[in-house]
């Protein structure tokens, strides 16, 4: 160390590192690349000795990142010629590289395109190229590597500390009111615990090394954020203070990067009572399956539910327009069963494009969508795809290559079903008749009924359906909300978002989901909210995407500085502003179209399911009396302060008070 320090000295009251460039010499430039960035270095040797004239490097975008090595070490010497071209036209120089393939690939007869246009590019230089071995090209090398931050923690001085201490309202305190277990060691007033291994010293920490010391035990780069817990038990092997748990769980819980990156572990809201249709058509789902392996090239599926009967139909379309949509629907749809009062799909573009919009208009049929990323709200249609499938594949003799075939079938033992929700067939809620198949054992029932008898059976059933679907509702939501916790938003709340699916060039396995924060700019119901983004930009979420954003006052950034002199007028650690919390129940999506018009609501076979992560919990094993103590010790109320002046030289009565627990 005395080596390098000497030597480094010596380079500092040396001449200049760069040199002048001298034209009467030649130049000698050196490139080097990497998988990450290319690097240059423009030099002279004058008297046996290089002097460097210039440095340069740069990064590589995402597509000159996937060149092979030969190519992108070729790339390097046309940027670097480019980047010195005003030393190096007109005048011969030595082109140094550590890549021997290069001086191949410059005289290659049928280079590829790229190679052909940087060699075209380069035939304007002249210049000797030479192989150096990268052992000696230390200095372009290292201008095409990726920088890496320094891993060193700036450290507190034993001096910094005692003159902090010196002047800490908390710690005068503390030596007022005389207590056995603090005492000074090495100048450094700490509090003393017992363990296995004999006294130990915790310093005292005074309020303005406090942000610091949790932001380097927190966000350091050999800490890598961890949780709450794991964080206290850091920063209590560095010293201690009143509150020290409370502080802890502020800062990280106001952590940027953790929110980005974590999930709560209920993120799910309560369901809410739907709207609940008490006859057929009054809502009707419709959505897409697809593309499917055809052999007849109609790989799509269009599908709509009866949310009332739960009878369903399925269409085999050539594609997913707009146009086919429709057409499915006024040509086969609407002809067999009628026009419902609303149809609710999700935000698909086939969905919610013009055309349907205008053809419900036209037609006086409600259209209704669900928030973006929440199939939930259209459960119904998406249960029903669950069933199909699994119908499907267990008729299909040949994996389900054969579906077109037997999709007629499974449609057809799904509509002849009783539902769970009401107890009845699809058909005969739907029609007022079972469908008529073969019987394999002979039919002993009475004579068919009048047609008055007949109608009154399938009110009566119609009834009892919808009752059913209302107490199944109820014992769903009973069951569901057991397990969820009720939260809401209050208009201005900052939030963040979750992103449903990862940039295409951020691996998903490393992302950090959730964006923001954003501002909630109304409350569109209980479930549903419309967010705006710095800029301005509105969108219609759901509750289930969104979690309260945590903030930090707009002083702690400089509290969070490597500790100076300085360190000793900083403001202690601010309170995070804490998110609004309301005790009214939340409840199930409501469709922001249907705000303008009576409710229309989900329908109660939407899937509950939700996933949830669990947050990870770091736990070590610790003396409880040494916990139990700390903490007691934190949260003691002292006496009132009393004016006095610690600083050395200037307390001889102080010291004398305490010099019997001087250590």
């Amino acid at each position: 160390q005395e080596t390098a320090f000497t030597t480094l000295k010596s380079a500092l009251v040396a001449e200049p590192v760069l040199a002048y460039p001298r034209f009467d010499l030649p130049f000698v430039l050196a490139t080097d690349a990497s998988g990450a960035a290319l690097g240059a270095v423009l030099s002279q040797v004058e008297n046996g000795q290089e002097h460097p004239i210039a440095f340069a490097s740069r990064t590589l975008n995402p597509a000159e990142q996937r060149y092979s090595v030969t190519e992108r070490e070729l790339l390097a010497v046309v940027w670097g010629t480019r980047h010195f071209q005003t030393y190096l036209l007109g005048k011969r120089f030595i082109l140094e590289t550590d890549h021997t393939a290069l001086t191949a690939a410059l005289r290659l007869r049928d280079p590829t395109s790229r190679i052909g246009r940087w060699v075209l590019r380069l035939a304007e230089y002249e210049f000797e190229p030479r192989y150096r071995p990268g052992t000696t090209m230390g200095h372009a090398d290292g201008l095409s590597r990726v920088s890496i931050a320094s891993v060193l923690t700036p450290r507190v001085t034993k001096d910094l500390l005692r003159a902090a201490q010196d002047i800490d309202p908390w710690i005068r305190e503390l030596l007022m009111s005389d207590r056995p277990d603090v005492k000074q060691k090495d100048g450094i007033w700490s509090r003393t615990t017992l363990t296995p291994d004999g006294e130990k010293f915790l310093p005292l920490i005074p309020a303005t090394l406090r942000s610091w010391l949790i932001s380097e035990c927190h966000e350091g780069t050999l800490t890598g954020h961890p949780g709450v817990d794991t964080t206290e038990k850091e920063v209590r092997r560095h010293g201690t203070w009143p509150k020290l748990a409370k502080d802890v769980e502020n800062f990280v819980r106001s952590c940027s990067v953790c929110q980005k990156r974590n999930s709560p572990n209920k993120l799910t809201p309560p369901l809410q009572k739907p709207y609940l249709p008490t006859r057929p058509m009054e809502l009707v789902s419709v959505d897409l399956v697809g593309p499917l392996p055809s052999r007849t090239g109609k790989k799509y599926l269009f599908t709509a539910v009866d949310h009332f009967s739960k009878y369903a139909e399925a269409y085999v379309i050539p594609d997913c327009q707009a146009d086919t949509t429709a057409k499915t629907l006024v040509q086969q749809f609407f002809p067999t069963h009628g026009l419902p009062q609303a149809i609710l799909s999700d935000r698909g573009t086939n969905f919610t494009a013009a055309l349907l919009r205008s053809l419900c208009d036209q037609w006086g049929i409600r259209k209704l969508q669900t928030t973006a990323y929440h199939p939930q709200s259209n459960g119904i249609v998406e249960r029903f795809h669950r069933t199909l499938e699994n119908l499907i594949a267990k008729l299909s003799k040949q994996q389900g290559l054969d579906w077109e075939t037997w999709l007629p079938t499974a449609l057809a033992v799904y509509r002849n079903t009783p539902h769970n929700s009401t107890g009845y067939t699809p058909n005969y809620l739907h029609f007022g008749r079972e469908l008529r198949l073969p019987r394999l054992i002979p039919d002993l029932r009475d004579q068919p009924m009048d047609m008055g008898k007949l109608m009154d059976n399938l009110h009566t059933a119609q009834r009892i359906a919808a009752s059913a679907i209302s107490k199944a509702w109820e014992e769903r939501t009973r069951v569901a909300n057991k397990r969820l916790t009720p939260r809401q938003l209050e208009e201005g709340q900052q939030v963040y978002l979750r992103q449903m699916q990862p940039p295409r060039e951020v691996l998903k396995k490393f992302w950090c989901p959730w964006l923001g924060p954003f501002s909630v700019a109304q409350k569109l119901s209980d479930v549903t909210y419309a967010i705006v983004d710095p800029t301005g930009v509105r969108q219609v979420v759901h509750l289930s995407r969104l979690k309260p954003a945590y903030e930090r006052g707009v002083q702690d950034a400089a509290a969070f500085l490597p500790p100076s002199q300085d360190i000793l007028h900083m403001d202690p650690i601010p309170e995070p502003d804490q998110p609004k919390e309301s005790d009214v129940p939340i409840l199930d999506e409501e469709d922001y179209d249907a705000l303008i018009m009576p409710p229309l609501r989900v329908d109660p076979e939407a899937p509950i399911d939700s996933e949830q992560e669990d947050s990870e919990s770091d736990t070590s094993l610790s003396y409880e009396d040494a916990e139990t103590s700390d903490r007691s010790f934190e949260t003691e109320h002292l006496p009132s302060p009393r004016p006095y002046n610690l600083r050395r030289g200037n307390r001889p009565d102080y010291l004398a008070l305490h010099r019997g627990r001087q250590s």
